[in-house]
């Protein structure tokens, strides 16, 4: 050590590479780790930011690197993989980039016209049938072996996923099974929709064609039907086919254009409905439910999509999170509930996924703070905890507790914390936010931002 203090900003030690890849290895504990908290989290994030000497341009174009954590009787261990995709192999081997913004012009035309684009699998993970996968919305579901982290490649479900798969899951307890989208690109955009069954082989339900060419991150699903809230984030086809970046310029945000609502019957997939509002943006729901003659959906609501280009930069991002009702009768949407601040990574207990619920927990930041917390929709309450901002806090993970109801368990939160160069998962009585974290699983090195997490019960 040379005596100097670590970085102030959170972000330099984030927006960086995986520093050294390892199997599990065991991590220090302060506090006490809940005596029926047993199982292993997974997050998904970006974790090669300059694979092959050459940095990204954007956040969403970096290698996918999947971290462990696994919390049994005896303690808690830790571990971080790259993902391996073929194109990555690809790459190191060529010792160049051969696709993406970083890429020569003439590699990047001639790898679209070849298809030859790499998945990069770096937004969220997946469990499903016991098997675990790396997603990212632009491509098929990369498969990793959840006891290694090792990479067995890109899979398209038995032929099921055609070309894309939403990084956002969500699960209807109801239905024992999850749900999913993907957004297929070409002459006509396609929306297509798919259900993974707990028992059975995943299918998919319909494809529904969209009037433009959209970016879109996440849906929600009640017990009924599905439900998108197609926002006006659309790809500037120009700069698209021809290849013109970087990144964060392939999209344009048109106002104009509305959002489009659609719900799609779970019963009869054919059956859709569809209408316009006006435009918002949302990059994340908690959970959706049937109301009377309508749907009540949460989720955190932005005024439009310049959040996009902030990720990662260090500033405070969220949005309100808000209830509204989407009225059958009118073919129209009202704001119920509205909790103003800067709010996302919206969870909920899933064993109630697609009913009724109660609570919400969010990451919660301002301009000198960050954290997490607990909202309690029927008395309004928000319980909070926050740190200055010289930490990171990424998104919740709720791990109900076996033997309690809704709400009460444990909340994961993978923790930054610059002050002194050191990555931790902080775990939290969901009951009692606002006291702070009763254990901390601490790495001996600081791990890259990561997106989103799944947590599989041993």
């Amino acid at each position: 050590m040379d005596g100097s203090l670590p970085p102030a900003r959170p972000s330099t030690l984030l927006i960086r590479s995986v520093s050294r890849e390892h199997g599990f290895e065991p991590l220090r504990i302060e506090g006490k780790i809940p005596d029926r908290l047993r199982g292993t989290l997974y997050r998904i994030g970006p974790g090669l930011l300059d694979s092959v000497g050459v940095p990204v341009t954007h956040l969403f174009e970096a290698d996918g690197a999947v971290s462990a954590i696994k919390i049994g009787a005896d303690g808690a261990e830790g571990a971080i993989r790259v993902i391996e995709s073929e194109g990555l192999k690809q790459e190191r081997a060529a010792g160049r980039p051969l696709s993406g913004f970083r890429a020569p012009y003439s590699t990047r035309i001639a790898s679209m016209f070849n298809k030859n684009r790499k998945n990069v699998a770096n937004t969220a993970p997946m469990v499903w049938q016991d098997r675990l996968f790396a997603m990212v919305e632009s491509d098929r579901p990369t498969e990793l072996d959840p006891e290694t982290l090792g990479t067995i490649g890109e899979t398209n479900l038995d032929g099921v996923v055609k070309r894309a798969f939403s990084a956002h899951p969500h699960r209807v307890a109801s239905r024992n099974a999850q749900y999913n989208f993907g957004v297929r690109y070409g002459r006509d955009t396609m929306l297509d929709v798919f259900e993974l069954p707990d028992v059975g082989p995943a299918r998919r339900m319909t494809s529904i064609r969209l009037e433009r060419a959209v970016m879109m991150h996440d849906f929600i699903a009640t017990d009924r039907r599905l439900v998108f809230f197609v926002a006006p984030l659309e790809v500037n086809l120009p700069r698209a086919i021809f290849q013109v970046g970087p990144f964060g310029k392939l999209f344009d945000y048109h106002p104009e254009h509305g959002v489009e609502i659609i719900t799609v019957s779970i019963d009869d997939p054919q059956q859709v409905r569809r209408f316009k509002v006006d435009s918002f943006f949302q990059w994340h729901f908690a959970n959706a439910f049937e109301s009377g003659d309508g749907i009540e959906v949460d989720f955190c609501r932005y005024p439009d999509a310049s959040s996009l280009h902030r990720i990662g930069d260090g500033t405070a991002i969220g949005g309100d999170l808000v209830r509204v009702r989407i009225e059958d009768a009118s073919e129209s949407v009202r704001t119920v509930l509205c909790t103003e601040g800067l709010f996302d990574f919206p969870v909920i207990d899933t064993r109630i996924g697609g009913s009724r619920h109660r609570y919400v927990f969010t990451n919660a930041e301002t301009e000198t703070t960050r954290g997490v917390a607990r909202h309690d929709l029927e008395t309004g309450e928000i319980a909070r905890f926050t740190e200055p901002t010289s930490t990171w806090y990424g998104e919740p993970v709720y791990v109900p507790d076996p033997q309690g109801g809704e709400g009460e368990g444990w909340l994961l939160v993978m923790v930054l914390d610059a002050r002194v160069a050191r990555s931790q998962l902080s775990v939290f009585d969901a009951t009692r936010v606002s006291d702070g974290p009763v254990a901390k699983l601490v790495f001996p090195e600081t791990l890259p931002i990561s997106f989103h997490g799944v947590f599989r019960p041993s």
